[in-house]
C-alpha cells in the first residue's frame, strides 16, 4: 500500500482508544512505525469500537 510517497506495511498494531488498549491490524510505515488511520477506520470500525466499550 502506498500513500503519501510511503510505502506502508499492513500487520498488527496497539491501538489505546477510551482508555482501553487493543491489537488490530493497520497500516504502518516500518521505518518510523506511523499508523496510518484511514477516514473509513476512523469513521466505521473506531466508531463501532467506541459504541461497544460504552455499552460495558
Amino acid at each position: 500500500m502506498t500513500a503519501a510517497g510511503v510505502i506502508w506495511w499492513l500487520g498488527p498494531v496497539a491501538v489505546a482508544y477510551m482508555g482501553n488498549r487493543f491489537t488490530t491490524d493497520l497500516p504502518y510505515c516500518p521505518e518510523c512505525k506511523t499508523v496510518l488511520i484511514s477516514e473509513a477506520v476512523a469513521t466505521g470500525k473506531m466508531a463501532e469500537v467506541e459504541r461497544i466499550l460504552e455499552d460495558k
